[in-house]
């Protein structure tokens, strides 16, 4: 299958894909303007471009325990730049996964929460790996806002796990509540420019 991102939402339970070339729901990169929902399908969301969630409307994209998303080279997750949004991803145990196309740090951007992107996102039991690439400096960015990011495992980056830009998160609780492991040897697991 092959769906715009504003439209993956309507995606009701029940579906399975299989038996096909390739076993994924193709996501083509777009603007999330409204409350959605991505289900587990049986099978991964293979994501190509950058999708944005952010708009007037303040949506929120939820991602449901088991998910897979694959990013594809300079893909990747940009919340609240264009407008107010939110992501909402908990997984049981570790079971939503955000990954690249290739097991290689920088295979993909990473996750940004924009300015207007951290009131109410929340990453929980998360894995989140070999991303930093494409010009991101963190697998997992923030700018100027404070998501919760607990329980997850960041890890295989291209450079830094977690980049803070003028962000009131603390560092060491970002550390003591996640697993960071296997950054680039030139960065360090956080980059933080201070508030």
């Amino acid at each position: 299958m092959r769906i715009e991102a504003p439209f993956v939402g309507s995606l009701g339970s029940g579906n399975r894909f299989y038996e096909n070339g390739n076993n994924w729901i193709d996501v083509v990169a777009g603007i999330i303007t409204n409350d959605a929902v991505w289900l587990n399908h049986q099978a991964p969301y293979r994501v190509s471009g950058i999708i944005g969630v952010g708009s007037s409307f303040s949506p929120m994209l939820s991602i449901g325990p088991g998910v897979t998303v694959i990013f594809g080279s300079n893909s990747g997750l940009v919340i609240g730049e264009v407008g107010p949004g939110k992501l909402v991803a908990i997984g049981e145990g570790d079971s939503i996964l955000f990954t690249g196309d290739s097991a290689k740090p920088g295979a993909w951007r990473g996750i940004d929460f924009g300015t207007l992107g951290g009131q109410g996102s929340i990453l929980d039991r998360c894995r989140i790996v070999y991303g930093g690439g494409g010009g991101a400096l963190g697998i997992v960015t923030v700018r100027n806002c404070s998501p919760s990011i607990i329980n997850n495992e960041i890890a295989y980056s291209g450079k830094y796990c977690i980049a803070l830009f003028n962000s009131p998160l603390d560092p060491d609780f970002l550390r003591r509540n996640n697993w960071l492991h296997d950054w680039n040897e030139e960065c360090d697991d956080i980059y933080d420019s201070g508030p």
